[in-house]
């Protein structure tokens, strides 16, 4: 199971990234891989608006759907990628 941070680490890890902080500095500073920052820059990214996907909150949304033995239909398309 991927393991879970604050977020208000998340946020500051972004708000870091945003501002130039190189990702391999933020990574060992936070003890995160440099995977989960350069995904929660993309996650951001596409929250802004700034680049296609699936929305934070529509990612909650389906996930919640999937835990209540929902088939995923409506997800956009995009559920198999949250499996």
């Amino acid at each position: 199971m991927p393991r879970r941070y604050p977020p208000e680490v998340r946020r500051q890890v972004i708000e870091l990234a945003r501002s130039g902080t190189r990702v391999k500095q933020l990574a060992a500073t936070f003890a995160i891989s440099e995977a989960t920052v350069y995904n929660w820059i993309k996650q951001d990214r596409i929250d802004r608006g700034e680049i296609e996907g699936l929305k934070s909150s529509r990612v909650k949304w389906c996930s919640s759907l999937v835990g209540g033995g929902f088939s995923g239909s409506g997800c956009g398309g995009e559920l198999v990628h949250l499996l």
